[in-house]
């Protein structure tokens, strides 16, 4: 008696699973007919007729033959049908499963989203797709998705020594001095500020469980720069780039404007872009009809690119000498490697949330390129050479190599605007741990006997690679199409 009970019991509650998940997805039950208030079973005594696809194809019971559009999938084309003289005894009772459906994930209206029982076929609904362009692109088995966002990213302040500096007028612009403001440079100095950029990710489903896909984005230049002049008047203030004098052994400033001695300025400049391209694959851990975790794994490309140039003029009020300097520090990181990670998502009604984390592997090449320059006239003659004030025996072009990992995160609301649209708002951020900055490069110490020489230099300044760090975060705002 006991086990007949637990039998009904389980046949009851496989009876109930089935029918909560018909009315999840809008299903009619095999043998429902359309006004029909209650659902009929196999083995239901019932005159009423049932749809599939709303084409008639036979009562729910006594089925004796089938008539169906062949156009349209019915049951025969899975199992013919089979005729039951009388009712099923309760022992013989199954539950109800969806007319026409497959063991994969089947094509129920509402259901055409990624992520939506295993990746439901969107372009398949109700057998439409036959004969479709989606049919002849070979779309009817997979789900396809294309995202489109506009990145707001805020990038990381960079660091570089003091490259500029201002005082009072009459007083000497170094470091040392108490009245001596920077201007440009230092550390953390070099403001990132806020980016503008996109990114794209097209992908495809090749069955329930697998999908391939590419991402690329670009963040637009990121610049900080600073350029001040004076007429070298009694009032104008001081102006110049300030560095450690390696020959006198302290503190020292290369002048631009100085009053009643100097008119002229300074002008600097840093920039940084950046961008990825990413292939990879996509395997389902686990999925239902509102949630889905996929582990992610593929191939990363990731460049990031830092200028930074410094310059200045001046002018010798008294004798019209003029003498300028420029420097120029240019680094270049190239990232190929691995990406592992996972992504969840979970869909509520028209909102859906998505949770991506992952780390790129790989190795980061990076490259740096110094170079100098300075011109001293006076009078129609003219001579220039090849240094700067921080560029000299340390130009040239260096490269190294390093294995490095980059975390990613992104999290991404959306809402579905109407079929196969959704716009979704995000929070983004990556993490470089080890890449050459242009700041990063420059050696400070200078011997000034040096200045406006060519080679051979002394060892002040010298090049030595330095790795730093750099994250990017903020806002996307973008739409998904699922196809």
């Amino acid at each position: 008696m006991s086990k007949k009970f637990r039998g009904m019991t389980l046949a009851a509650l496989l009876l109930s699973a089935s029918t909560s998940a018909m009315a999840d997805n809008n299903e009619f039950v095999y043998g429902d007919a359309v006004d029909s208030p209650s659902p009929a079973f196999v083995g239901d005594l019932s005159t009423e007729d049932a749809y599939y696809g709303d084409q008639y194809v036979a009562p729910a019971a006594n089925v004796r033959q089938v008539s169906r559009d062949s156009g349209y999938a019915t049951a025969a084309d899975y199992a013919p049908a089979v005729s039951h003289s009388g009712k099923m005894s309760m022992n013989q009772l199954q539950p109800a499963g969806y007319f026409g459906d497959s063991a994969g994930c089947g094509c129920s209206p509402g259901c055409d989203s990624i992520g939506c029982d295993g990746g439901c076929d969107s372009a398949c609904s109700s057998g439409k797709c036959r004969g479709s362009i989606a049919s002849a692109l070979g779309m009817c088995d997979s789900d396809g998705w294309a995202s489109f966002d506009a990145l707001l990213w805020f990038v990381s302040d960079r660091n570089s020594p003091v490259l500029a500096a201002e005082a009072p007028a009459t007083i000497f612009p170094v470091l040392d001095d108490p009245q001596t403001r920077p201007v440009f440079g230092g550390q953390g100095a070099i403001e990132g500020g806020l980016s503008g950029g996109f990114r794209s990710d097209v992908g495809r489903y090749l069955s329930d469980d697998i999908g391939v896909g590419g991402r690329f984005w670009w963040l637009g230049e990121n610049e900080s720069s600073y350029a001040n002049a004076g007429d070298g008047s009694p009032t104008s203030i001081s102006i110049g780039r300030p560095y450690y004098d390696t020959n006198l052994g302290g503190e020292s400033a290369l002048l631009g404007n100085q009053a009643n001695f100097f008119a002229g300025g300074v002008t600097a400049s840093e920039s940084l872009d950046m961008w990825g391209a990413e292939a990879y694959a996509r395997m389902r851990f686990h999925g239902n009809k509102s949630s889905r975790l996929e582990f992610i794994g593929g191939y990363s490309h990731f460049e990031i690119d830092n200028d930074l140039d410094v310059a200045s003029v001046s002018v010798d009020v008294n004798t019209a000498r003029r003498r300028t300097f420029a420097d120029r520090f240019n680094t270049e990181n190239e990232f190929n490697g691995g990406q592992i990670g996972f992504e969840t998502t979970v869909r509520r009604g028209r909102w859906t949330a998505t949770s991506l984390t992952k780390v790129h592997l790989g190795n980061m090449a990076q490259s740096v390129s110094i170079r100098g320059n300075s011109t001293d006239t006076l009078g129609a003659v003219t001579t220039t050479a090849n240094s700067g004030l921080l560029a000299m025996g340390n130009q040239g072009d260096f490269r190294n190599d390093v294995f490095t990992f980059v975390p990613e995160m992104n999290f991404k609301l959306g809402y579905r605007f109407r079929d196969h649209i959704d716009f979704n708002v995000g929070y983004s951020f990556l993490y470089f741990e080890s890449v050459a900055l242009a700041g990063e490069q420059i050696d400070r110490l200078v011997d000034s006997s040096q200045l406006g020489t060519n080679a051979p230099f002394g060892a002040r300044p010298a090049f030595s690679m330095v790795e730093g760090d750099l994250f990017v975060q903020g806002l996307d705002l973008g739409m998904t199409i699922s196809y």
